[in-house]
């Protein structure tokens, strides 16, 4: 088996996938004629500046290209990990369709005038680290829908999996392009290898991010989001007390149920829940750190007590556990059944000792203090 470099494509399995997946390989392409994809799941989907030079910028920021720019340094490029590339346009320039890190690692190490007009360059054993690259390899797409199904198997239900705000912006980018229809949710699964309720829930979480953008929320906080907590809101987005909270339907199956369904949510909630994802000002953490709090955070959003001293506060666990308070009436009602049990046993013969009239002081004394506890609890109030 043809071992590749850190993030590239095994010799194998692209051969594996080549044929008949609307592909065909076409030597090596000079490096200026290749250029990062605008569309790249990778990406921010508030980025505005989307020139060559802000999403290389961007993927050396956030894209962890170290690891892959060591490789490269130290074995070059492999002839056996192509880009995947798009039919050229009037200049002759294609657009990189797969392989935008491998591209961007590239174009840093060869000191590509993209990467030297935003002073970008790596380290490498505590000194800078140049290569020249001349050209990748490349193949080319000749039918798009194949590849678009070549694409999302790969990267939705396959070995080079993207992460969970990439997958659901790819997911929801396809249902966006594709022809209205009933059953879109599960034409798209069946071609990515997944099912219609997994495409609904990744079209879902990112629609609503998408659509608060529109309504005017913090386009940064919605991008920290995406690249920081997005699996923690799609675990929130399953839990009891989500959906009622930002005035949702999660009933709706179908686009155009999902679509209306989202245009009618409370914005100002639907902020107060993604500004708990991310630290405050003044803050080390934020208020959901991570999706073991989920439960505890749905359970507080759904009390009104429990909302109002997490606003105060912002402590979860506080609020949780007001929120998961006893239910005193229901629990006093219980034992004035059992109470009405018991009497009646004694009334019909059941037999009585000196130990069974001491428990009933006792409980006539306990029920006292109960009593002057509510008493002065309610005058406090």
């Amino acid at each position: 088996m043809v071992v590749s470099s850190a993030g590239g494509v095994p010799a194998l399995e692209l051969e594996q996938h080549i044929e008949g997946s609307g592909m065909r390989p076409i030597g090596d392409v000079p490096l200026e004629l290749l250029l990062l994809d605008p569309d790249n799941p990778r990406l921010p989907q508030g980025l505005v500046d989307l020139s060559q030079e802000s999403i290389l910028e961007h993927l050396y920021r956030r894209a962890a290209l170290q690891e892959l720019a060591e490789s490269i340094f130290s074995n070059g490029f492999f002839s056996s990990e192509p880009v995947i590339v798009s039919a050229p346009d009037k200049d002759g320039k294609r657009t990189v369709l797969e392989g935008n890190r491998r591209l961007a690692t590239a174009l840093i190490l060869s000191e590509d005038p993209r990467a030297t007009a935003r002073g970008l360059g790596f380290r490498i054993d505590g000194a800078p680290a140049q290569k020249r690259i001349e050209a990748l390899p490349a193949v080319e797409v000749d039918d798009e829908q194949e590849f678009e199904t070549y694409l999302g198997f790969r990267h939705i239900s396959g070995l080079r999996m993207w992460g969970a705000g990439e997958k659901a912006r790819y997911l929801w980018s396809r249902v966006k392009r594709a022809p209205s229809s009933d059953q879109i949710f599960y034409r798209i699964g069946r071609q990515v290898g997944s099912n219609a309720r997994g495409v609904r829930s990744a079209y879902v979480a990112y629609e609503l991010l998408e659509h608060g953008r529109r309504e005017g929320i913090d386009a940064e906080l919605m991008d920290y989001v995406i690249s920081e907590r997005f699996g923690v809101w799609t675990r929130l987005l399953g839990t009891k007390n989500l959906s009622s909270f930002i005035s949702f339907d999660a009933t709706q199956t179908d686009l155009v149920g999902v679509d209306t369904a989202i245009s009618h949510i409370d914005v100002a909630r639907l902020t107060e829940v993604l500004a708990d994802l991310r630290p405050a000002p003044g803050r080390k953490e934020a208020v959901l750190r991570d999706s073991r709090q989920v439960t505890d955070y749905s359970d507080a959003i759904g009390d009104t007590t429990a909302l109002g001293v997490l606003r105060s506060s912002g402590n979860l666990e506080l609020a949780s556990t007001i929120a998961n308070r006893p239910d005193l009436d229901g629990q006093l009602q219980g034992l004035l059944d059992q109470l009405d049990v018991l009497t009646n046993s004694v009334k019909d013969g059941a037999p009585v000792t000196d130990e069974t009239e001491t428990l009933a002081v006792r409980l006539t004394k306990s029920a006292k203090i109960l009593q002057v506890t509510v008493a002065t609890f309610r005058e406090e109030l």
